[in-house]
Protein backbone atom coordinates (compact mmCIF):
# COMPACT_ATOMS: atom_id res chain seq x y z
CA UNK A 1 0.00 0.00 0.00
CA UNK A 2 2.53 2.16 0.83
CA UNK A 3 4.60 1.96 -2.13
CA UNK A 4 1.74 2.47 -4.38
CA UNK A 5 0.39 5.72 -2.73
CA UNK A 6 4.51 7.00 -3.15
CA UNK A 7 4.40 5.93 -6.68
CA UNK A 8 1.19 8.15 -7.60
CA UNK A 9 2.86 10.95 -5.66
CA UNK A 10 5.91 10.45 -7.47
CA UNK A 11 3.67 10.75 -11.04
CA UNK A 12 1.98 13.52 -10.01
CA UNK A 13 5.16 15.40 -9.03
CA UNK A 14 6.70 14.43 -12.45
CA UNK A 15 3.00 15.65 -14.03
CA UNK A 16 3.36 19.42 -12.30
CA UNK A 17 7.54 19.94 -13.28
CA UNK A 18 6.53 18.57 -16.95
CA UNK A 19 3.41 21.34 -17.17
CA UNK A 20 5.85 24.08 -15.61
CA UNK A 21 8.31 23.14 -18.47
CA UNK A 22 5.78 22.73 -21.28
CA UNK A 23 5.31 26.87 -20.64
CA UNK A 24 8.27 27.42 -21.54
CA UNK A 25 7.70 26.10 -24.74
CA UNK A 26 4.11 27.58 -25.16
CA UNK A 27 3.47 30.94 -27.23
CA UNK A 28 1.22 32.09 -24.57
CA UNK A 29 1.52 30.14 -21.48
CA UNK A 30 -1.05 29.97 -19.11
CA UNK A 31 -1.22 32.33 -16.00
CA UNK A 32 -0.27 31.41 -13.00
CA UNK A 33 -2.48 32.71 -10.24
CA UNK A 34 -1.09 34.72 -7.47
CA UNK A 35 -1.38 33.43 -4.17
CA UNK A 36 -0.44 34.67 -0.96
CA UNK A 37 -1.35 32.92 2.27
CA UNK A 38 0.10 35.44 4.63
CA UNK A 39 -2.29 38.06 3.19
CA UNK A 40 -5.26 35.42 3.89
CA UNK A 41 -4.27 35.02 7.21
CA UNK A 42 -3.91 38.85 8.08
CA UNK A 43 -7.24 39.93 6.46
CA UNK A 44 -8.90 36.70 8.56
CA UNK A 45 -7.34 38.71 11.39
CA UNK A 46 -10.01 42.05 10.50
CA UNK A 47 -13.07 42.45 11.60
CA UNK A 48 -16.70 42.74 8.90
CA UNK A 49 -15.95 46.02 6.89
CA UNK A 50 -19.69 46.25 6.60
CA UNK A 51 -21.33 48.84 8.76
CA UNK A 52 -22.61 48.15 12.42
CA UNK A 53 -21.27 44.28 11.74
CA UNK A 54 -18.65 43.52 14.11
CA UNK A 55 -18.08 39.89 13.57
CA UNK A 56 -14.62 38.03 12.17
CA UNK A 57 -14.12 38.45 8.83
CA UNK A 58 -12.68 35.57 6.07
CA UNK A 59 -11.36 37.00 2.75
CA UNK A 60 -13.68 37.10 0.29
CA UNK A 61 -12.55 37.21 -3.52
CA UNK A 62 -13.94 39.93 -5.80
CA UNK A 63 -13.13 38.23 -8.36
CA UNK A 64 -13.09 34.35 -7.75
CA UNK A 65 -10.53 32.35 -7.55
CA UNK A 66 -11.88 29.95 -10.17
CA UNK A 67 -12.51 32.91 -11.99
CA UNK A 68 -8.45 33.70 -11.83
CA UNK A 69 -8.65 36.18 -9.07
CA UNK A 70 -5.07 36.75 -7.10
CA UNK A 71 -4.96 37.01 -3.65
CA UNK A 72 -3.80 40.46 -3.47
CA UNK A 73 -5.04 43.20 -1.62
CA UNK A 74 -6.87 44.88 -4.11
CA UNK A 75 -9.17 41.50 -5.29
CA UNK A 76 -9.90 41.26 -1.30
CA UNK A 77 -12.77 42.36 0.88
CA UNK A 78 -13.06 41.76 4.31
CA UNK A 79 -16.41 40.29 5.16
CA UNK A 80 -18.29 37.91 7.74
CA UNK A 81 -19.36 34.58 6.96
CA UNK A 82 -22.57 35.62 6.52
CA UNK A 83 -22.26 38.57 4.47
CA UNK A 84 -19.64 36.31 2.48
CA UNK A 85 -22.24 34.26 1.77
CA UNK A 86 -24.82 36.98 0.82
CA UNK A 87 -22.02 38.13 -1.69
CA UNK A 88 -21.60 34.98 -3.49
CA UNK A 89 -25.40 34.09 -3.75
CA UNK A 90 -26.06 38.07 -5.18
CA UNK A 91 -22.74 38.75 -7.34
CA UNK A 92 -20.82 41.37 -6.63
CA UNK A 93 -22.08 43.94 -8.51
CA UNK A 94 -25.57 43.99 -6.82
CA UNK A 95 -23.75 43.12 -3.05
CA UNK A 96 -21.84 46.42 -3.87
CA UNK A 97 -24.97 48.46 -4.79
CA UNK A 98 -26.55 47.34 -1.62
CA UNK A 99 -23.55 47.74 0.78
CA UNK A 100 -21.89 50.62 -0.87
CA UNK A 101 -19.57 51.05 2.32
CA UNK A 102 -17.79 47.49 1.26
CA UNK A 103 -14.02 48.05 0.39
CA UNK A 104 -11.47 46.04 -0.41
CA UNK A 105 -8.62 45.21 1.56
CA UNK A 106 -5.89 47.53 0.04
CA UNK A 107 -8.64 50.60 0.97
CA UNK A 108 -9.50 49.47 4.62
CA UNK A 109 -5.25 49.11 5.13
CA UNK A 110 -5.15 52.95 3.80
CA UNK A 111 -7.87 54.26 6.04
CA UNK A 112 -6.21 52.37 8.88
CA UNK A 113 -3.02 54.45 8.22
CA UNK A 114 -4.24 57.53 8.13
CA UNK A 115 -6.55 57.02 10.84
CA UNK A 116 -9.92 56.95 9.03
CA UNK A 117 -11.15 54.05 10.98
Amino acid sequence: MYYRGRRKTKKRIKQQVEAREADKFMAFPKRRRIEDPELLRMVSQEKCCINNCRCQAVPAHIKSVGSGGDDTPENISPLCFHHHTEQHSMGWPRFRARYPEVITYAEFIHRQDNGLL
